[in-house]
């Protein structure tokens, strides 16, 4: 019975997708910011719900109006279900968070 809820226990763990600020890829959503006359400017994304540390900002200003309230209903609904989002940037292989890049696409990730 031991070995059975250990095997258990491993298969599961293992199973858990890796969030990855690396490749764009399982993130949650970090810190967002709104201004006013811009709406949705940057947003900020991290490897956990609870982790510290957090990629550099991710921008949204040459967003149209429309898309930008899209991507902040979505990003609102991810961060206060902590929900995992996958990104694309106009960075190096389409996943540059370090400087200020700009966002391409945002979607909900598969829930595993």
């Amino acid at each position: 019975m031991k070995n059975f809820i250990a095997i258990f226990v491993l298969s599961v763990a293992s199973s858990v997708a890796v969030a990855g600020i690396d490749n764009c890829q399982d993130m949650y959503v970090g810190q967002v910011i709104v201004e006013r006359g811009i709406g949705l400017k940057v947003v900020t994304f991290k490897n956990g719900p609870n982790d510290g540390g957090t990629s550099n900002w991710v921008s949204f200003e040459e967003w149209t109006s429309d898309d930008k309230k899209s991507a902040l209903a979505l990003l609102t609904s991810a961060k206060l279900s902590q929900h995992r989002v996958n990104i694309s940037t106009n960075g190096l292989n389409s996943c540059a968070l370090t400087g200020v890049t700009h966002a391409v696409n945002v979607h909900l990730a598969k829930n595993q």
